[in-house]
């Protein structure tokens, strides 16, 4: 029987041995390009928020609702350039996916005096495996 403390780590399940893994192939380099729905301002008046509204029979909308309601407000689909999107850094797919491509579009929207709308409606992301050269989604 072992009597050391590491003889009790062992038999306590504590220290298990640790398979030996071989160095990982770096990923593969993602290059992405947004699509973003510029839409007209909501003209929705003022009024409280959650007072007195039910929501157990509210569902969301699927895609295709979706797409549907944003192209019959008037919403328009513009790309944004790669030189926009990268800045000093790649913008990788969860990026794209979360605060840094909704940043991303709204400042493009915001900067760019030749679009009409400046609300974000959605924004896609389109994955490529060498950088976009011009407009894949549209």
């Amino acid at each position: 029987m072992l009597s050391t403390p590491l003889g009790i780590l062992l038999m306590s399940g504590l220290l298990l041995p640790v398979a030996q893994t071989s160095p990982t192939q770096p990923a593969p380099q993602v290059h992405v390009e947004i699509i973003v729905k510029a839409c007209p301002p909501a003209e929705t008046p003022l009024e409280p928020t959650n007072q007195g509204k039910i929501y157990d029979n509210e569902k969301s909308m699927t895609h295709e609702e979706r797409e549907a309601y944003l192209a019959g407000i008037g919403c328009i689909d513009v790309p944004i350039p790669p030189e926009v999107i990268a800045g000093n850094t790649e913008m990788t797919m969860e990026a794209c996916r979360s605060h840094a491509g909704y940043l991303a579009s709204m400042q493009y929207l915001e900067e760019n005096a030749t679009i009409p709308f400046k609300a974000v409606g959605e924004w896609v992301c389109i994955p490529h495996a060498f950088p976009a050269d011009g407009v894949a989604g549209l």
